[in-house]
């Protein structure tokens, strides 16, 4: 009679090239080989697996989230492309570490989704490629798996639009602005002129008045 064997399931998703969001969901359905202690183990990122127990059977869930320089185990990028590692290996090894390893290979679907502008062409062993949707996928895939694609700039997200468009049209603006001032302080200069001349006036008209007087 044959223990079952263990049964992994990974999720690489790329939100970014700089971002990486990983879940792996392991089931022993002996118990016997994926212990708490050996789920607890299994911490990648700052949140802790979750060990759960089913009868006799056992899971595990593992999440980490993965960025900037991180990303080099996984994700390598260059001139020419990019190519995926997986690993896979680390968690078998962190599982079996001191645990009956007699059983069967362990059955693991791994799914892996790639940024905008990362286009994958190639995977090793059982992987299916899908270039429109950014992902590949591996049924009984080995202890470790790997793909290579290209980088298309003309699907990565543009960068945001330049203020530089707004620019003439603000400066355009500035210039008139002195334009107003200048129109202002004319006509306060008018008034101003009006005002000296009918004083002016006054003063020539006090004489005469006195005189008739």
């Amino acid at each position: 009679y044959a223990t079952p064997p263990l049964s992994i399931d990974e999720s690489y998703d790329f939100t970014t090239a700089s971002h990486m969001s990983y879940t792996a969901s392991i089931t022993d359905a002996s118990g016997t080989t994926l212990t708490e202690d050996a789920c607890s183990k299994l911490q990648f990122g700052t949140e802790a697996p979750i060990f759960k127990s089913n009868g006799s059977a056992h899971t595990c869930r593992i999440s980490a989230d993965y960025e900037g320089s991180a990303l080099s185990q996984f994700l390598t990028v260059t001139d020419t492309g990019f190519s995926f590692t997986s690993q896979t290996s680390i968690i078998l090894a962190g599982i079996t570490d001191g645990a009956n390893t007699s059983q069967a290979s362990p059955t693991v679907t791994i799914n892996a989704q790639f940024p905008e502008g990362y286009v994958p062409t190639s995977a090793d062993t059982s992987g299916e490629v899908d270039p429109a949707k950014r992902t590949v996928h591996w049924n009984n895939a080995p202890s470790i798996v790997s793909a290579t694609g290209e980088v298309d700039t003309t699907q990565q997200a543009a960068p945001s639009a330049s203020t530089s468009d707004d620019q003439p049209s603000s400066q355009d603006e500035s210039r008139g602005v002195p334009a107003k001032h200048i129109a202002i302080g004319v006509s306060f200069l008018a008034a101003i002129t009006v005002w000296i001349a009918r004083l002016r006036r006054g003063k020539d008209c006090r004489p005469a008045q006195h005189q008739q007087r």
